[in-house]
């Protein structure tokens, strides 16, 4: 499936800051339209061609910024803020993009949508879906993924297609018969995806009076947040909304990280892992599809990458705030 790209590409240029500033102050006011959406908040910045009319929400965005005093000790760092994703309506970041994918998606008429998922995903897709009056079809692997996710997805109506193999197979064979099958694919191969996922980082600047941290980090999957917040990073310094741009530190698990091997490694193609096994479900991905736009997130932030076992993973997540 191809996509015409967004209208924003190439064209940040063109918007003054102080005025974009003022505006998106200005919309924090709203209560119950579409610019209460803290995707649709910055639309401008997001899909400036996407008609009113097939715009989608459900509150999406708006997630708390926390300061971790605990977190900053554990990490030995001065001061850390967790960005509460959790707190969007299906419960991940993922609803950022997908409230932009969808929304593009029925601007071009479309209202059977599809998606590859390792919980996440499947659960924010069955959830606009239902909400805009269409079908969502979630292609997920038989094993290593969370089923509380697949419970959401069935609840919002999604229609579960399981299947042997892994994620990145899911994304190949939607890759190759979504077009003939009148499937509208919502994964992050889609770039509305990406758009929407801009949003967080917008949120941090705006939640932050436009001063950026030293440092974001960022867990990598299929790398499409790390890849959405390096664009936006670039947008709102294009803009003049900040005068500098943080570094991303990406993590990756052990068991699925073939983006830091590469990194690492300094070589110029991703080699994928054929079996990627992690506890950390969400980022059981052996082939991420967003891996170029995440190393030109990683060159424009000078950023880095890590891997950690999942022993360091569950022991970070006992380590309360």
């Amino acid at each position: 499936m191809a996509w015409k790209s967004p209208a924003i590409d190439g064209k940040t240029a063109d918007w003054d800051g102080e005025e974009l500033r003022r505006l998106f102050d200005q919309r924090l006011a709203e209560r119950g339209t579409v610019w209460a959406s803290g995707v649709w908040r910055y639309k401008e910045l997001i899909a400036p061609e996407l008609p009113m009319e097939s715009l989608v929400t459900r509150g999406e965005g708006n997630t708390g910024l926390y300061p971790l005093e605990a977190a900053a000790r554990y990490a030995g760092v001065r001061r850390i803020w967790m960005k509460a994703q959790s707190e969007n309506p299906s419960g991940s970041f993922k609803d950022n993009g997908m409230a932009a994918a969808v929304s593009h998606g029925l601007s071009i008429g479309r209202r059977v949508f599809a998606c590859s998922s390792t919980g996440n995903t499947s659960a924010s897709l069955a959830m606009y879906a239902a909400w805009c009056g269409g079908t969502a079809y979630v292609f997920a692997p038989a094993r290593h993924v969370a089923a509380a996710k697949l419970l959401q997805t069935a609840a919002f109506g999604g229609k579960l297609v399981r299947f042997e193999g892994t994620y990145d197979d899911g994304i190949t064979f939607l890759e190759r018969h979504a077009e003939e099958l009148g499937l509208y694919v919502c994964n992050s191969v889609n770039p509305y995806r990406i758009e929407g996922q801009k949003s967080i980082v917008f949120e941090i600047a705006q939640n932050l009076g436009w001063q950026m941290p030293d440092w974001i980090v960022v867990p990598g999957g299929a790398l499409s947040n790390v890849s959405a917040l390096g664009k936006g990073l670039e947008e709102l310094l294009a803009c003049g909304l900040i005068d500098r741009i943080p570094r991303i530190a990406l993590v990756q698990a052990e068991g699925a990280s073939p983006f830091h091997r590469m990194v690492e490694r300094g070589d110029e193609r991703l080699v994928p892992e054929p079996k990627p096994y992690t506890r950390a479900s969400a980022l059981n991905i052996g082939n991420p599809p967003s891996w170029p736009k995440a190393l030109h997130a990683l060159q424009v932030t000078k950023g880095v990458t890590v891997a950690v076992c999942d022993g360091e993973i569950m022991e970070a997540k006992d380590v309360r705030s």
